[in-house]
């Protein structure tokens, strides 16, 4: 599974991902966050650790006037 399809399934879920430090910070709704997409998750942590910080700088950067 890449990383756009994993983000894709966590999505459709209703789970929101985000980084804090380096940390990944979840919040799902109750039931949501299966056994299968928590080892989805811890399989694919570094990836989207990396994409989400570098999602939040981009944005940030653009955001300067």
């Amino acid at each position: 599974m890449n990383l756009k399809q994993v983000l894709y399934q966590i999505s459709s879920q209703g789970i929101k991902i985000w980084a804090e430090g380096d940390q990944l910070k979840i919040n799902a709704p109750k039931g949501a966050l299966t056994a299968e997409i928590r080892d989805i998750i811890s399989q694919n942590k570094t990836e989207l650790l990396r994409l989400i910080q570098q999602k939040s700088h981009n944005f940030s950067a653009q955001s300067i006037p």
